[in-house]
């Protein structure tokens, strides 16, 4: 996890941000670290480190990065409509499959994003602050 590079005695980092998780993302054996919590409660140690080990160099997966704005500036029919109409990405995480990652490119139809499991999946929409201009 990012806090693991930190001194030990880090007074902002708290201990589960220490402990370092590691997500399986291929079949090859190679893994995502992952971090829970807010991007907003990062001081700016983390973040220093964040754009020295993480930033454009490998993956990292932050939880809900920013919590306050998944519920309050769009609900899911208007991303979903927003898919399909601009470049969106789907990743897919089948586990016990050969290859458990996939990715998806779109726009998407409405009857390709109906058709998605329950869970397992992330929507990605590129340029949303170019479509609601509250998110900018």
């Amino acid at each position: 996890m990012l806090g693991k590079a930190l001194p030990h005695g880090h007074a902002n980092v708290s201990r589960r941000t220490r402990r370092r998780r590691r997500v399986p993302s291929t079949a090859s054996g190679l893994s995502v670290d992952v971090v829970d919590r807010p991007l907003a409660e990062w001081d700016v140690a983390l973040q220093r480190h964040f754009l020295a080990s993480y930033w454009q160099r490998k993956p990292l997966l932050i939880r809900r990065a920013v919590p306050e704005a998944v519920d309050s500036l769009l609900d899911a029919d208007e991303l979903a409509g927003l898919a399909c109409e601009a470049p969106s990405r789907i990743v897919l995480h089948t586990p016990g499959a050969a290859t458990p990652w996939t990715l998806r490119r779109g726009p998407f139809s409405e009857e390709e994003l109906m058709a998605l499991p329950e869970d397992g999946w992330t929507l990605l929409v590129n340029g949303v602050d170019r479509a609601v201009p509250e998110v900018a």
